[in-house]
């Protein structure tokens, strides 16, 4: 199977080579030979549309490929960051998107790892860690309030699975704070992204998949109207 380095450098290559065609800085020899096979291709007008199936599929391998072997070590990054001294101040990302004064609690409150087993909390996890998993167009957390309610009583607040007394953790982009996980999301890889060429490697060549089918979205749309 190919490497991540060589569908990467195919994405790419074929999302350059489409916007140069669609821009008119490039075109297409007056033959193109087919591999080993001996065969030329003479009517260059499929020739576009077999190069934009041929970016499709490289960024479908690549985005196979990268999600496999880069996003398990960058969620581990975002993760480390979301946990790291979580409850040093009371202005951090989680009492942003969870606001204690949301549920009667008055600051300070502390932040305390899920009271309950879970495939998600390690067995070795410290007392405030908060689960934080991504996924497509949502945004999980797992975690415990410990702090007073409006007549000073000690109170827990849950995050997870939903019952009576648990507050859904589960963030998607018709929220607020789905938003604010993406800018610290954001702010972080961006910190990160001159000192570990992960992340550059991942998120580089969807930067080039991404603008290539808006250019080609503008360019089909001022074709059709022209």
């Amino acid at each position: 199977m190919e490497d991540l380095k060589t569908a990467s450098a195919r994405l790419v290559l074929s999302s350059v080579g489409l916007i140069l065609l669609l821009g008119g800085w490039a075109s297409f020899a007056n033959e193109i030979p087919i591999g080993n096979m001996g065969l030329k291709l003479t009517s260059l007008y499929v020739a576009p549309f077999l190069l934009c199936g041929f970016w499709l599929y490289s960024w479908q391998r690549f985005f196979v490929l990268a999600r496999h072997s880069n996003k398990p070590d960058i969620d581990k990054l975002l993760l480390s960051s979301i946990n790291t001294a979580c409850n040093a101040n009371q202005n951090d990302l989680i009492r942003s998107v969870f606001r204690p004064q949301n549920f009667n609690l008055k600051l300070p409150v502390m932040v305390r790892k899920w009271g309950r087993s879970s495939v998600y909390i390690p067995g070795d996890a410290k007392a405030d860690y908060v689960v934080y998993n991504r996924s497509f167009a949502r945004r999980d957390f797992m975690f415990c309030y410990l702090g007073n309610d409006i007549n000073d009583n000690a109170l827990y607040v849950h995050f997870g699975p939903k019952a009576s007394n648990i507050q859904n953790g589960t963030l998607r982009p018709n929220s607020l704070g789905y938003w604010k996980c993406i800018s610290f999301e954001l702010k972080h890889l961006i910190n990160n992204s001159f000192k570990l060429p992960l992340i550059g490697a991942h998120y580089f060549p969807h930067i080039f998949a991404w603008s290539t089918l808006v250019y080609l979205s503008v360019w089909i749309c001022r074709y059709s109207f022209s």
